[in-house]
């Protein structure tokens, strides 16, 4: 895990611009997960939150911490913050609790909205608080999203063909298909439309 500071007087307004969560859901005692977009709605990183003495304490994977800088960089400048690097955690605990980096991989980055990551489910999205980077797409995306079906994200090193290929649980439900690809140097990633509890009714190969 990487950790970095966020500071200057327009620190609050910079949260509450360019991630998915609002001041009011951050605290000194604990981390608060969040995403940061761009601005088509696309998953630059998932990060930790937490309110430090006069600055933003935030965390995200090694290996995603460039490509979060990189991204900010603009944003920092136009807001007059300071994103410094530091070597740990300046409070406890150290790690946000049951933090789920999606982001682990620079190809990941900009690839997934943030309903494909299910942020809307678990928490990573304020749906109360204003504007901020990417969320007239989420609002978009949210206002679509049906009861009975969802996007999931899948990364494979290896190609899936859309015609020979389903998802299912281990009880056999055919719970989605194949969806859209994105192809990479090391691998192809797909988005599935996964549909919930549904028995399945093609004999396709399984995941």
């Amino acid at each position: 895990m990487a950790y970095g500071l966020w500071q200057g007087v327009n620190r609050e307004r910079f949260v509450q611009s360019y991630t998915t969560q609002a001041m009011s859901d951050l605290s000194v005692d604990h981390w608060t997960e969040a995403l940061v977009l761009d601005r088509q709605g696309r998953v630059i990183a998932t990060c930790g939150l937490r309110l430090n003495t006069e600055s933003i304490c935030f965390a995200v994977p090694e290996s995603v911490y460039a490509v979060l800088e990189a991204h900010l960089a603009i944003y920092c400048k136009m807001m007059r913050v300071s994103m410094t690097r530091i070597t740990e955690a300046p409070l406890e605990p150290s790690t946000p609790k049951d933090f789920t980096p999606w982001i682990t991989q620079p190809r990941l980055s900009g690839v997934f909205t943030a309903h494909d990551v299910s942020g809307d489910q678990i928490g990573l999205i304020n749906f109360n608080k204003g504007c901020y980077l990417g969320q007239e797409i989420v609002a978009r995306v949210h206002a679509k999203v049906s009861e009975h079906k969802k996007r999931l994200a899948l990364v494979s090193e290896v190609f899936l063909d859309p015609d020979f290929v389903a998802l299912y649980t281990q009880g056999s439900f055919h719970v989605g298909v194949l969806g859209r690809a994105f192809w990479k140097d090391d691998g192809v990633i797909y988005v599935w439309d996964a549909h919930h509890n549904t028995p399945h009714q093609n004999p396709g190969a399984a995941l």
